[in-house]
């Protein structure tokens, strides 16, 4: 079998920043702040020990305030309190960590199988399916890898020619999946993330009213719960929600580069003001000229 490998970027830029808890955030809350800074959104992870962890930044084809590339303390310092409103943080803090460090990219790895009897070895974690934090699960499918290996070896009593090729077909659907929820469930449009965030939280609020025999969990908190993350992924493509985003973030992607690259370049208007004018002018005489003919021809 011929073995395909790729590595793709989350085609944006941020800083991720360890914060203490805010006064008015829970513990244990996974929260997705769209546009929580102009033209910058943050995903929030709950942290031990009274802490958050903040991964804010943008796309990579958008503007920013030049406040947020700046490494004056002050300056991000006054900047954090003038436009973050989601809740109160600690903005001196923000400050310090976000002018301390540099801009990171995460990077996707996508594998059609993890293993190879010929040499006798296995991919798995972030060599086999390192992701984008955006749902939080890269670390529990890493640890969910290891769990599955060993009770494949358990199973097939340590023959590693039959634990090999078992461990691909149980993961590779569990990671492709981890990628693809974790990328295509957020969209790089922000009125494509708008609709798909309110359909969410339309079925987690119906989910609090309604048994599960009318309608089941939504499918990315259910992974929280215990879901496969391949079973997540098949229900989110049967609601709809994944083709669509795909379709746009990668349109998106493709584009950036194109241009960013020289391979398609923006075509500058030659229509100027004259040229406008000449186009209004003919119009409005060919208008009239119709008039006049439709006039003398009810006449005749």
């Amino acid at each position: 079998r011929e073995f395909e490998f790729d590595i793709t970027d989350n085609f944006s830029t941020y800083k991720s920043l360890h914060l203490s808890l805010p006064e008015d955030v829970g513990e244990g809350h996974f929260m997705t702040l769209l546009n929580c800074l102009p033209n910058a959104s943050a995903i929030v992870l709950p942290e031990r020990g009274q802490k958050i962890n903040i991964a804010c930044g943008w796309q990579v084809n958008q503007t920013v305030d030049e406040a947020l590339l700046s490494d004056d303390l002050d300056v991000v310092e006054d900047y954090l309190k003038e436009n973050f409103k989601i809740f109160n943080i600690n903005c001196k803090e923000f400050a310090e960590q976000w002018t301390q460090q540099s801009f990171q990219s995460t990077q996707m790895v996508h594998c059609n199988f993890y293993h190879s009897t010929k040499l006798n070895a296995l991919l798995l974690g972030d060599a086999a399916h390192a992701t984008v934090p955006n749902i939080g699960q890269g670390m529990n499918t890493a640890l969910a890898d290891a769990a599955a290996l060993n009770q494949l070896l358990d199973i097939h009593k340590d023959n590693w020619d039959h634990v090999l090729p078992a461990f691909s077909e149980e993961r590779v659907k569990e990671g492709n999946a981890l990628t693809e929820l974790s990328f295509h469930t957020f969209s790089v449009d922000a009125s494509t993330m708008m609709s798909i965030a309110l359909r969410q939280n339309l079925h987690r609020m119906l989910n609090k009213i309604l048994p599960e025999w009318m309608l089941e969990p939504e499918p990315i908190m259910a992974i929280g719960k215990g879901m496969k993350l391949s079973t997540a992924y098949n229900k989110m493509v049967k609601y709809g929600y994944m083709a669509k985003s795909r379709r746009i973030n990668q349109d998106t992607k493709r584009a950036y580069f194109e241009k960013k690259s020289g391979m398609v370049q923006e075509k500058k208007s030659s229509w100027t003001l004259n040229n406008k004018l000449v186009v209004a002018a003919l119009a409005a005489a060919i208008s009239v000229g119709m008039t006049f003919c439709r006039d003398n021809g009810k006449r005749l």
